[in-house]
């Protein structure tokens, strides 16, 4: 890896389990997040994180809007913090977004909101 001298989770990993753990918010199922319309608008890695290091979501939406008439764009703005308590450090952020079908779209809600990853 990048840093031969210490372990480190891969960058793809931390976007995939955080794309996860956004998707349950809205009730997605997880075998269906293969199917969801999912896009990274963008990714910044400030800090490595270290296997089984304790992860923090915080995700706050930053709008919807109606893709047609059955489906709405809902984009978040993400921070990953890894570490905890006064070691906590931000190691990830970023925007996401979800094209949702209607049916899911309406369970997406406009409070920030955070949870373990």
């Amino acid at each position: 890896g990048p840093f031969p001298s210490r372990a480190t989770v891969p960058g793809a990993v931390l976007l995939d389990q955080s794309l996860r753990a956004i998707a349950a918010n809205f009730g997605i199922d997880q075998d269906r997040i293969a199917s969801t319309i999912c896009r990274i608008g963008s990714a910044k890695f400030l800090s490595p994180v270290g296997p089984g290091e304790p992860l923090r979501l915080e995700v706050e939406s930053t709008g919807r809007n109606p893709v047609e008439t059955d489906a709405v764009l809902a984009s978040y703005g993400m921070r990953v913090f890894a570490g905890k308590d006064a070691g906590e450090r931000v190691a990830v952020t970023g925007t996401v977004s979800f094209e949702l079908r209607l049916a899911n779209a309406t369970s997406a809600t406009s409070a920030p909101s955070v949870a373990s990853v």
